[in-house]
């Protein structure tokens, strides 16, 4: 199993920036202070080490604390490649997925906000367990979004990143 002391020997890792270097040349042309991690298809930074290919924030955490992460590493500020130690914290998969980003296939911009043609209102609606709340109609983007904002801050507390960025993508309304 992969060590702390080992990380320790053969890399420095720099917790403002979330880069690790490198403090042994490798034969295959690594040098020391080349910066380690390349994104993998989901956008997660990942190193090679003794062979294997590790998440550079799953490394970070153990660097840092010594040891192997117990669950999942939450992104708080949701970008996978930043890996600074004040972005990353751990969480249970539910935790981690109600800090996720808001999906591609969105069209409000904001998560558990969509608008209904058939009324002509905003909808607002929060997922808990699997299981669907809706929140009520809105004749504005911004009274949906602050309803949806307040179910998932009495709901999710600190893990619900997105309240600010609510108020910042609904600052006009329809």
């Amino acid at each position: 199993m992969l060590t702390a002391a080992r990380i320790h020997r053969l890399f420095n890792y720099n917790p403002d920036t979330g880069l690790f270097v490198r403090t042994m040349n490798k034969s295959n042309g690594h040098r020391v202070g080349d910066v380690v991690g390349s994104a993998d298809d989901k956008g997660y930074l990942t190193m090679m080490v003794d062979g294997r290919s590790h998440k550079v924030h799953r490394i970070a955490w153990l660097y840092m604390t010594g040891e192997h992460p117990t669950d999942q590493i939450d992104h708080i500020n949701g970008i996978k490649s930043d890996n600074r130690w004040v972005n990353l914290r751990e969480a249970t998969p539910l935790q981690n997925c109600i800090n996720r980003n808001t999906p591609k296939h969105n069209t409000s911009g904001i998560t558990g906000v969509t608008f209904d043609k058939s009324t002509n209102k905003w909808r607002a609606q929060i997922m808990l367990q699997g299981k669907t709340f809706w929140l009520g109609s809105f004749d504005t983007i911004k009274e949906a979004a602050a309803s949806r904002k307040g179910a998932a801050n009495l709901l999710f507390g600190e893990w619900q990143r997105r309240a600010s960025e609510v108020l910042a993508l609904v600052g006009g309304g329809k």
